[in-house]
């Protein structure tokens, strides 16, 4: 798989951008099984079977959306665990992508989206069930998962807090940075 970072241009909505990637998958990755998108707030993650790569260099060189983009090149995860189990996550990658593009705005408005991931989540623990019951006897499958979801939500919570402290400290230096090019005028 290969990767390629896009900037959406700052007036385009989130809206325009959801349209973006259904347009995309019904244009040029209809067939792609396996290409699946992340934001990452300043840019997004597009990953695509290498067969798909010509015709997403044409769609992104046509597109009025985009600030800019590039290729990474072939995909390697920062996370040692992706990197295991790949096989396994580009499925899960794939299935979330098309399922972000599905979810209707009123489930997003009435607070759904708790229960769509509590269904994705459980259902990994509910399938984990025997082997959790051979690798921690003394423990309930439910218990496992309550634990480990007790630990994720920590764990978000530290590095939602971490990036927008990251988020902040940029805005600050580039604000400051810019007032120090002024002045030098």
């Amino acid at each position: 798989m290969i990767t390629y970072n896009i900037v959406f241009k700052d007036d385009v909505s989130v809206v325009q951008r959801i349209f973006f990637y259904e347009d995309l998958r019904n244009k040029v990755l209809s067939k792609d099984k396996v290409w699946h998108f992340f934001w990452e707030g300043d840019f997004d993650h597009i990953r695509i079977n290498e067969t798909s790569e010509r015709r997403l260099v044409t769609y992104l060189s046509k597109s009025d959306k985009l600030a800019h983009w590039y290729c990474l090149g072939k995909w390697d995860d920062d996370h040692e665990i992706v990197n295991k189990y790949k096989d396994y996550f580009v499925d899960i990658f794939h299935a979330n992508s098309l399922l972000a593009l599905s979810i209707h705005i009123e489930d997003i408005k009435h607070n759904r989206l708790q229960l769509i991931s509590d269904r994705v989540i459980h259902s990994m623990f509910n399938m984990l069930t025997y082997p959790l019951k051979d690798a921690m006897p003394s423990k309930t499958s439910g218990g496992v998962e309550a634990e480990v979801l007790a630990f994720q939500a920590i764990d978000r919570a530290y590095y939602n807090g971490y990036y927008f402290a990251y988020q902040q400290a940029k805005e600050a230096s580039e604000k400051a940075n810019a007032n120090t090019d002024v002045s030098k005028t």
